[in-house]
């Protein structure tokens, strides 16, 4: 399942897709459901729930469109290493805690790009 499938049958209002890929993929809704309950403090996990899957899809693309992975022994620990701290800068700096999963996607990504050159 790709982020432009979904895009495409999205834009042309096929609901029966989205209920196929709903109940075809039960156990996967109620765990992204649950990942957007815990991560958020129970506010808005259906939303939240869709951005993280949003999120997932969007980066299964891109590795299948550039042919590489982060997860790699060096990917790994590149991501940690820049993920940590700037995580734990936002959560002791007063007033920033808001942007902890602007980072956490923004180092993703960050990695994703050093990582392809």
């Amino acid at each position: 399942m790709t982020f432009t499938e979904i895009a495409a049958n999205a834009l042309g209002l096929n609901a029966m897709f989205f209920e196929d890929l709903f109940m075809g993929n039960l156990h996967w809704a109620f765990i992204f459901y649950a990942v957007g309950n815990l991560f958020t403090g129970g506010k808005a996990p259906l939303l939240r729930g869709i951005m993280f899957y949003l999120i997932v899809v969007t980066s299964m693309n891109m590795f299948m469109v550039t042919g590489f992975t982060i997860f790699t022994v060096a990917g790994i620990g590149l991501l940690y290493f820049l993920r940590v701290p700037a995580l734990l800068f936002l959560e002791n700096t007063a007033d920033m805690a808001k942007h902890i999963p602007l980072a956490w996607v923004l180092t993703f990504y960050i990695v994703i790009a050093a990582s392809a050159f």
